[in-house]
């Protein structure tokens, strides 16, 4: 199998490693010059380009059996609420549409933060700045808009909950799968990431794998960094809601599950939650992580709606996926 990888940032370039270990032809592309030859190490082809360059992304994929989008904004490139929306919107979306357009087998790594809060109106209050979320800020990519994990803007798409068409919850004690109602929030992280989707899943072969916070790295900052973090640069007030559940999954899984979509043909929506366990609430982890670290305990403006109900990836198990956190 030919398969084009577009954005090898952290989970792309070690969804690359994953299929040219199995025996597959990985085109890997960069938006960074400076970075063909750490790609070279593991792709068979790299192409410089953005995304958003049909006549370029065209030229990558000709001969590919599928193309999977890892892309994710750049905070460099998203410095107040008129540029953080350009930045989601060439992204995200148009690079989801040019693929698309140019290919029939299209597998886009999503964002949990569609399905919204699951318990209330999902549109959220502004603080008038117009600033970046903290997810933005962490957001340790591979310097070219290319995303450790698209889905996995570090805090703003941790997580992901249900809500209907009008932004309304599932209901209390739900658990989410991939036919809960998405939401009708106005910010750009949702609003983008559905709008990819949507594009996707109009090609034959489309494919969404909805991904929640990506960590494990090595070059990720952890998670007491991302707290100090907060302190130092949002005065400790972070904009996502503080009973939210903490979804994670390992760069590892997220590109396995990735790997694992592509390669055994699947259409369609899929959940990569880690479901074994039910994560503890934002407040409940960041809380600890401030106490250990000596620091206030953050305040949580709910600006970014996430989930407060279980995520489920049922049916991306019963397809025959595991996830490596289980016997990691």
């Amino acid at each position: 199998m030919r398969c084009a990888v577009i954005g090898c940032g952290h989970v792309g370039l070690e969804l690359a490693r994953l299929l040219t270990g199995a025996g597959h032809v990985v085109v890997g592309t960069t938006t960074t010059p400076g970075r063909v030859a750490e790609l070279a190490a593991v792709c068979a082809e790299v192409v410089v380009l953005r995304g958003s360059d049909r006549a370029a992304v065209a030229r990558a994929v000709e001969g590919a059996d599928a193309v999977v989008l890892t892309v994710g904004p750049r905070l460099a490139r998203a410095v107040d609420a008129a540029a953080r929306e350009a930045e989601y919107t060439d992204t995200l979306v148009t690079t989801a549409r040019t693929a698309a357009a140019v290919h029939d087998r299209v597998v886009f790594a999503s964002s949990g933060s569609v399905y919204g809060s699951g318990v209330s109106k999902d549109a959220a209050p502004s603080d008038g700045g117009g600033r970046a979320a903290p997810g933005d800020l962490v957001d340790a990519d591979d310097g070219d808009g290319s995303s450790t994990g698209a889905g996995a803007d570090g805090y703003e798409s941790s997580t992901g909950a249900g809500a209907d068409g009008d932004g309304h919850s599932t209901g209390a004690g739900a658990v989410l799968d991939e036919s809960s109602p998405t939401t009708d929030s106005p910010d750009p992280s949702p609003r983008s990431y559905l709008a990819a989707e949507r594009a996707v899943l109009s090609a034959p072969g489309g494919a969404v794998v909805r991904i929640p916070d990506v960590h494990g790295h090595p070059a990720d900052l952890d998670y007491p960094a991302r707290v100090r973090f907060a302190h130092s640069h949002l005065g400790g007030a972070v904009p996502f809601a503080a009973d939210a559940l903490l979804y994670r999954i390992d760069y590892r899984d997220a590109a396995a599950a990735l790997a694992f979509v592509v390669t055994e043909g699947l259409t369609g929506v899929y959940n990569a939650y880690p479901d074994a366990e039910t994560p503890p609430t934002n407040a409940e982890a960041f809380a600890a992580i401030c106490d250990a670290e000596g620091l206030p305990r953050l305040t949580y403006r709910s600006q970014i709606r996430l989930p407060v109900v279980p995520v489920s990836s049922a049916r991306l198990r019963a397809a025959g996926f595991r996830f490596g956190e289980d016997t990691r």
